[in-house]
């Protein structure tokens, strides 16, 4: 199968065989067909032309006003017959209409085909899913529609629609249309097999087969190339898990008689690497024991976390190495290099990574600049008490951590900038200047190498109230329960931390799967309205256990027993059980009235309805 074009040059050259072969159409006569292929080189420049605006502007323009020429002469093509209807022409007033373009050209045909001789195609069913029909207007980009809906029905696969010429009877020119579907056959029968490394193969597979039972395809359902490559990635990634980095699956169709074929998947499973040590040199800073923690690839025990893996990959131990960069950045090495070395011996695989610390940079200084609303002092006091313990999301590990901000004469580290901005952040934010933008550079210091002025730009923007609060999205839960849990009211300042816990408390009421806030511009200057956007959970069961006794005063006892679901369950040690159902938990004096009701007759059923309520 051949590669797609992936640059614009590529792009062009595929084009340009498109314009030469329209133009060896229109020398042969063939003008609606040449034609077709000028309208398509035209798509394919302006494309490219859209998509890469500085690839060889010169050439691009030179091409199109080519193409547009020739479709502006309508390439020899006579006009329409007076007798076939016209496109309106408001459609020639698009940007993206093809210059010079005729408007219509008749389908006086259209031909169906299968791939398959074994499988027979559902005509009715393909022409429902087409908008070209016979008799209608040809059009190039309802046909590439047309071929969409094809592929989306999901039954078929290597979809084509061939445009020819033709003549009517009376001798109009049109076009014939050619569909051809490659059906998909019902899966019948999985087959695996290992490939070795001397070209032969068997069925002695490493994995147990409930690590490789098909959860992808299924036998009775329709299956094509993309089930079948979705399968041989998830089997893949199987084997990666147990070491084996080197996997490769290749599936395939065999076909098979009645419309069936049986996917038979070729597995080269490679040399299985597991990883028995990891150790380290060069760290003279940082404790070989706290680098341990950060890596994912080493040896694997029954009080490893749940993130350490023993199976060597190439893409995870790339990762490591980030991880211990990332490490020692944040303690201010950060000119620190890492490289990982490998070695392979029947016991298995041992990693190594040497490591060059460099030298640990300090804060020498932090400057600030676009301050108005606060003076600098409040602010550096702010950086030095309320820094602590920021949540930042850490870009190495992809999670969000807990950082200190940067302070003087401490280590500079990159999470520790970013807790300080957030710092800066959530000071202005609760003052209601929530457009506020802090960024941040580092500067060389002044008193040795390896100090760093930090230095902090400020845009403080505008103070804002709120003006409403708006909630949307609640079917179920009153606006009254959802504003008590909002700490922010209409002519508060916008603040920003209030906010986010209102945001949290509502969530933690556990009605709503989600929560989302978000500021709208108000009615008047400096106004926001507040919108509270909740996602509510469905309405489920609750479940619970729940026991207690009756006493009538008689030696006789009953147990009353509310079970999990909404049922009640009474016991009595004379005279049996019984089971009274409850629709809602409403109706639970009700159901336990009922059931004392059946309690001799010198119980008192009011009484002791009275003591349960109790």
């Amino acid at each position: 199968m051949a590669s797609k074009p992936d640059t614009p040059q590529d792009r062009y050259r595929e084009a340009y065989a498109v314009i030469a072969e329209a133009d060896l159409l229109s020398k042969a006569g063939q003008e609606i067909e040449a034609r077709l292929k000028y309208e398509e080189a035209w798509r394919r420049l302006k494309k490219v032309e859209m998509e890469s605006p500085d690839w060889e502007p010169t050439i691009l323009r030179y091409r199109i006003r080519y193409l547009s020429e020739k479709l502006g002469k309508g390439a020899g093509i006579s006009r329409p017959h007076p007798k076939i209807r016209k496109i309106s022409q408001k459609a020639d007033d698009s940007p993206d209409q093809i210059p010079g373009s005729l408007p219509f050209i008749p389908i006086f045909e259209i031909q169906y085909f299968s791939r398959r001789e074994d499988v027979p195609i559902n005509e009715e069913k393909i022409r429902q899913n087409m908008m070209s029909a016979k008799g209608g207007s040809y059009s190039s980009t309802v046909v590439d529609q047309d071929i969409r809906n094809l592929y989306s029905t999901g039954d078929y696969e290597n979809v084509q629609i061939l445009t020819s010429e033709m003549r009517s009877e009376d001798g109009d020119r049109g076009v014939r249309l050619a569909v051809l579907v490659d059906p998909k056959p019902i899966l019948s029968e999985v087959s695996l097999s290992r490939l070795l490394p001397d070209g032969r193969s068997d069925d002695k597979l490493t994995l147990a087969g409930r690590d490789l039972s098909p959860d992808v395809v299924q036998i009775g359902k329709l299956v094509g190339g993309e089930l079948l490559y979705r399968q041989s990635v998830q089997w893949e990634k199987v084997y990666r898990k147990k070491g084996f980095s080197e996997v490769r699956i290749i599936g395939s169709l065999e076909p098979m008689e009645g419309g069936k074929a049986k996917a038979v998947f070729r597995i080269e499973e490679g040399p299985r690497r597991v990883i028995r040590k990891v150790s380290f040199s060069g760290n003279h800073k940082v404790p070989a024991q706290e680098i341990q923690k950060m890596i994912r690839l080493q040896p694997k025990y029954l009080w490893s976390d749940r993130g350490v893996s023993n199976a060597f990959d190439p893409v995870q131990a790339g990762e490591d190495v980030e991880r211990i960069k990332n490490l020692y950045q944040n303690q201010g090495f950060l000119d620190v290099m890492v490289t990982s070395h490998l070695e392979e011996n029947f016991r298995g695989l041992a990693i190594h990574y040497e490591i060059e610390e460099g030298q640990r940079y300090w804060v020498e200084e932090i400057t600030l600049e676009g301050f108005v609303f606060f003076d600098e002092n409040k602010l550096l006091k702010e950086l030095r008490e309320n820094s602590r313990k920021k949540e930042v999301f850490d870009q190495t590990n992809l999670a969000m951590i807990q950082a200190d901000g940067l302070l003087r004469g401490r280590p500079y580290s990159p999470n520790g900038l970013q807790a300080s901005i957030e710092t800066l952040q959530d000071l202005y934010g609760g003052q209601g200047c929530r457009e506020a933008r802090i960024s941040a550079r580092f500067l060389a210091g002044e008193k040795a190498k390896n100090s760093l002025r930090v230095h902090f730009e400020i845009q403080e923007g505008e103070k804002y109230y709120v003006d409403k609060v708006v909630i949307r999205g609640n079917h179920k839960i009153p606006d009254s329960e959802i504003r008590s849990k909002i700490l922010l009211s209409p002519g508060d300042s916008f603040d920003v931390s209030k906010e986010r816990a209102s945001q949290a408390a509502l969530l933690a009421t556990g009605y709503y799967r989600d929560v989302k806030t978000f500021a709208e511009e108000g009615g008047r200057p400096n106004r926001q309205v507040l919108v509270f956007d909740v996602i509510e959970k469905p309405q489920e069961l609750s479940f619970g256990l729940g026991a207690g006794y009756v006493w009538d005063g008689a030696p006789k006892r009953g147990f009353v027993l509310v079970a999990p679901f909404p049922a009640l369950l009474s016991f009595n040690f004379s005279a049996g059980w019984g089971m009274a159902w409850m629709q809602t938990k409403k109706t639970v004096q009700e159901g336990i009235g009922r059931i004392l009701q059946n309690q001799p007759q010198n119980a008192q059923p009011s009484q002791e309805k009275k003591r349960i309520g109790e």
